[in-house]
């Protein structure tokens, strides 16, 4: 009756019992006609505060290759549940960006027949894949990168969400086990979708005509399980490395299928290859 804050009877469209809760009476409900109070409305603000600088702290860090990976996996600056969630959805939006970058790059390299890094056509995907010649590393790194990022982000709104943390990731770490291609925690789906096979040949080969984007595919599974083992320990962030000749292959958009000589290795947390989406 006071009309604090929301005006009370002295606001005519309060008088009305529906119009009252916002046409939801079930859910939203004000049994002394005071609600929301001051306190409320300053802490909302603030929450809304911590969200808008949340996603630009997010962004900056989707949107930056390689050093924005390593910097998503330290203490956010906000610890609160606000801020996390703004972050994460910034690191998806920058990640986006940095995919999109790289993709235009391959498709460009590609255009001018020169084969370019993997794509997956808008599904999950390794990041342990094996790409073509040198001069696409650049591109094949943000597409990575803003890969990871997306994932990140993800992850990040998924904790914040949860009240959870990064403390889970080392129970995922016990479930590795290297030199086995089929184990996702250790090599993401490296293998499962761009492994040896002529049906994972046939399946790139369409993509690759669909997204006019070039596939990588590994032609030894067990071999390059074992490559990659051997490379882990020395991948600190995002990195292209020289694969051993005969270890892949990449199918371009025009069916033609090239010899691959590098992949790109993007670490996890839990101490594997992590998977990105592209």
């Amino acid at each position: 009756m006071t009309g604090r804050i929301n005006g009370g009877v002295y606001r005519p469209i309060n008088m009305g019992l529906y119009t009252y809760t916002w046409n939801n009476p079930l859910v939203l409900t004000d049994p002394t006609g005071q609600w929301p109070t001051a306190e409320e409305i300053e802490a909302g603000l603030a929450r809304a505060g911590d969200t808008v600088l949340g996603f630009s702290y997010g962004f900056v860090l989707g949107a930056t290759p390689v050093v924005g990976n390593m910097a998503g996996f330290l203490p956010p600056p906000r610890d609160t549940e606000s801020f996390r969630l703004g972050m994460g959805a910034g690191q998806i939006a920058g990640g986006v960006v940095q995919m999109a970058a790289g993709g235009a790059i391959a498709g460009g390299s590609a255009a001018g027949g020169v084969a370019a890094t993997v794509g997956s056509g808008g599904t999950a995907a390794p990041v342990a894949v094996p790409v073509a010649v040198a001069g696409v590393e650049a591109a094949g790194v943000l597409i990575a990168s803003g890969s990871a990022a997306v994932m990140q982000g993800a992850v990040t709104m998924q904790m914040a969400a949860t009240g959870g943390n990064k403390g889970g990731s080392s129970a995922a770490g016990g479930q590795l086990k290297w030199g086995n291609p089929k184990s996702v925690p250790t090599y993401g789906h490296s293998f499962e979708r761009h492994g040896a096979g002529a049906k994972n040949t046939a399946r790139l080969t369409g993509r690759a005509a669909g997204t006019k984007e070039p596939q990588g595919q590994w032609l030894d599974n067990d071999a390059a399980a074992a490559f990659l083992a051997e490379q882990r320990s020395s991948i600190a962030e995002v990195k292209v490395v020289e694969i051993p000749k005969g270890l892949g292959q990449v199918v371009r958009s025009d069916g033609a299928i090239v010899p691959a000589t590098k992949a790109v290795l993007v670490p996890a947390p839990n101490g594997g290859y992590k998977p990105h989406i592209r």
